[in-house]
């Protein structure tokens, strides 16, 4: 059994429906047993808790002398921030975020959680907030700690909220492989409070890889079963493999919709337009997007447009459905 229990975002002991990675706990972290599958030694700038002999590890500010600033409108701030918060009259320039801890301009820095409104058209938005915003009563508050850095059920100050109970360490969120350290995989947690997108040790002589037949999450590497495929996370149409397009999905447990997230899935069309190329519908593209006239792909934070679509910025936009409604970041100018 794949096993681990995480300590996260609302302050209290994830207890898992349909995954068979969990380790039975008292509330809030009293003796476990079983296998455990946890975090492994990751080898990023910001993942090892110093010696107390050495210096501390800082997350990167973000780099923007905007960011942080409060605001009305998002054109009072930088290129690739955004104003928002959670209540009218608190707002700041912030950037979208995936959780991993690095900051920079790869997410949020110390004393700022990546916090995901999870509600309505909001879910899947997830944006950069400061500790006054959210309070003492969010999980991690006054997030400080940096991936890595020690965290138990009473004391979890992590950066990225969630704590990992076993290894008494603070657990990066991811929302692609390249978010986590070699040996790991991008792994959709369910909870009862939805899905989380963290990185745990990849194990495929129990669990099935990429491609291959599946029946239930559970038995996926990556915890997301699509149809009945095994398929990985993505941030970007880059993140997957030729034949594919990176594209937003619902993630179902018994029966209903626990979130989406952007995953990777088999192209529909033979669209043969690039990045940037104008476009009239998805099937003139490869990637399958085309939105404002151009051929684009979805983002998680502002430098995967830097990178693949220089000049554009990460920006929300709201989808519907029939049965609910999502927020899906994309490459577009502002």
């Amino acid at each position: 059994m794949r096993q681990t229990a995480l300590l996260l975002l609302s302050g209290c002991v994830l207890a898992c429906s349909g995954s068979t990675r969990t380790t039975p706990l008292s509330p809030l972290g009293g003796d476990s047993g079983g296998d455990s599958r946890t975090t492994t030694d990751r080898d990023d700038p910001v993942d090892d808790p110093p010696e107390d002999d050495e210096d501390p590890i800082i997350i990167p500010e973000v780099d923007d002398p905007t960011f942080g600033d409060d605001c009305d409108t998002t054109a009072e701030c930088g290129p690739g921030l955004v104003c928002s918060g959670l209540v009218v009259g608190a707002t700041i320039c912030t950037v979208p975020c995936i959780g991993t801890g690095r900051g920079g301009n790869d997410d949020c820095p110390s004393g700022f959680a990546c916090y995901n409104y999870e509600s309505t058209t909001l879910d899947g938005v997830q944006i950069c907030l400061a500790d006054w915003q959210l309070g003492a009563g969010e999980a991690g508050y006054p997030f400080t700690t940096p991936p890595g850095g020690a965290c138990s059920a009473s004391d979890n100050a992590c950066q990225t909220q969630v704590c990992d109970l076993e290894s008494g360490t603070c657990v990066v969120q991811c929302a692609a492989d390249r978010d986590c350290a070699s040996g790991e995989v991008c792994y959709a947690y369910p909870s009862d409070m939805g899905y989380l997108h963290v990185c745990l040790a990849s194990d495929l002589s129990t669990y099935r890889s990429v491609g291959e037949s599946c029946a239930d999450p559970s038995e996926c590497d990556s915890g997301i079963c699509l149809g009945s495929e095994c398929v990985e996370h993505c941030r970007a149409t880059p993140d997957c493999a030729p034949g594919q397009t990176c594209a937003f999905w619902p993630l179902i447990d018994d029966g209903s919709v626990r979130g989406w997230t952007s995953v990777c899935s088999a192209l529909q069309y033979s669209g043969r337009g690039d990045l940037w190329d104008a476009c009239d519908s998805d099937s003139d593209c490869r990637g399958e997007w085309c939105l404002e006239g151009s051929c684009t792909t979805p983002c998680a934070t502002r430098d995967d447009c830097d990178d693949l679509m220089p000049g554009t910025e990460c920006i929300q936009l709201n989808f519907a459905s029939d049965d609910s409604a999502f927020s899906g970041g994309f490459c577009l100018m502002r």
